[in-house]
């Protein structure tokens, strides 16, 4: 395959990953989009937990879950985060951290969601 734009995708070797840490990792984030509003802790580059505050009758209200999550940082400050939840469900968020804002495309039993909506550090949080 032709290097460049279309070339194979290569993991990265550990020495040259950068890590998003510093930003949006090892620290909790409440997304509220309209009807539902979730809490996101990202324990690592590749770990994090969500808790479904609300979940507008697309998920259980309460509902906790830890696992693998890929980031990748589009430009400073604005962050791609995709996950598979035990239930099968996708999402794809990007994060914009300096407009508090957040995009996310979420398939869920064959149907796809996108909301739109805040991206903040929950108030105990940002006063610490």
């Amino acid at each position: 395959m032709p290097e460049g734009r279309f070339a194979e995708h290569r993991p990265r070797q550990r020495d040259e990953e950068s890590s998003h840490a510093g930003k949006s990792c090892r620290r909790t984030w409440a997304a509220d989009m309209g009807r539902s509003e979730a809490r996101f802790t990202y324990h690592s580059d590749t770990r994090m937990t969500f808790e479904v505050v609300d979940g507008a009758g697309l998920a259980a209200d309460g509902h906790i879950e830890t696992g693998d999550v890929q980031i990748a940082e589009i430009r400073p400050d604005v962050f791609l985060a995709s996950w598979q939840e035990a239930d099968g469900t996708t999402v794809v968020h990007v994060a914009d951290l300096s407009r508090q804002r957040v995009d996310a495309t979420i398939a869920l039993d064959d149907r796809l969601f996108t909301p739109v909506g805040t991206f903040t550090a929950p108030p105990e949080q940002a006063q610490s």
